[in-house]
């Protein structure tokens, strides 16, 4: 079972990388699955495992970044320090 873990891990962190690649370039309203595949040199049955469109991946992605830059924060929630301000960042980046 771990061994799979794994591979789907890779798998996904490869999809995310190549997706972030491509988004230096273009849109994601322009942004293909075959060019995602291309990138990760994986096909698109691989791809339709785990995510539907290039969009879900996407999502994925944002949604870790938030859940790993949390932490960053916990100091400023656990006081009173500008949690009006933080709250209004917090608004933003989930948009």
């Amino acid at each position: 079972m771990n061994h799979h873990d794994n591979r789907v891990r890779y798998t996904k962190m490869v999809l995310q990388q190549a997706l972030l690649k491509i988004l230096k370039e273009k849109s994601i309203d322009n942004v293909t699955v075959k060019e995602i595949c291309e990138a990760a040199e994986l096909n698109r049955g691989t791809f339709y495992l785990h995510y539907g469109t290039p969009n879900d991946l996407l999502r994925e992605i944002e949604e870790q970044f938030i859940a790993e830059n949390m932490s960053s924060f916990a100091p400023y929630m656990e006081s009173d320090h500008e949690i009006s301000h933080l709250s209004n960042i917090f608004t933003c980046i989930l948009e």
